[in-house]
């Protein structure tokens, strides 16, 4: 089994995998993007101790164009200090029960235009009564200072993918942001 953890590993969903949320161990792991924390270009392929025999007997089996990353290995080592820290963990735990109880409230302010809240840790994504919606609540959100942006494969959802190390109340000013942009987002397209 192959995980790919590029955007959900590394803490993003409340554990060091978003597999471990399933209580699955996979074979190997692909990471990447939070890797680095964000400084440089960084991917890692993790695997299970089975797989060393065929590795070693075929070095030469995985190259890569841009091998080498000295320096987004120096961010990559601190970054895994930083999740390996006791609170960490903890903490963007606790800012996804903010979210959580948050994202329930604008569902409850807002049932004309908001019909789903998809959550696990800090990867979350809206979904909206049509696909309209997650372009202009990515555009408003722009204007507002917030980056949401609409799902590729569904514009009906915006993802919402603050920084792990987010603060209460930014995560606040997030939601209050998001109220905003909710009533606007009625009042434009006239849902009621």
């Amino acid at each position: 089994m192959i995980m790919d953890e590029v955007q959900t590993g590394l803490g993003r969903c409340g554990k060091v995998w978003g597999i471990d949320t399933y209580g699955v161990t996979p074979d190997i792991i692909v990471t990447g993007k939070g890797l680095s924390g964000g400084i440089y270009p960084i991917s890692a392929t993790l695997y299970a101790d089975f797989l060393d025999p065929f590795l070693y007997e075929n070095p030469f089996i995985h190259i890569s164009t841009f091998g080498g990353a000295e320096v987004g290995c120096y961010a990559a080592l601190e970054v895994l200090d930083i999740l390996e820290e006791p609170r960490f963990l903890v903490h963007v735990n606790e800012i996804a029960a903010i979210f959580r109880a948050g994202f329930a409230e604008l569902l409850r302010k807002h049932p004309a235009v908001l019909v789903e809240a998809r959550q696990r840790g800090l990867m979350m994504g809206l979904k909206f009564v049509d696909s309209r919606c997650g372009p202009w609540m990515t555009a408003a959100g722009f204007q507002a200072g917030i980056l949401t942006i609409f799902a590729n494969n569904d514009p009906s959802v915006i993802q919402v993918l603050p920084p792990l190390i987010i603060q209460e109340g930014e995560a606040l000013q997030v939601l209050k942001i998001l109220n905003a942009m909710l009533t606007g987002l009625e009042t434009i397209f006239h849902y009621s």
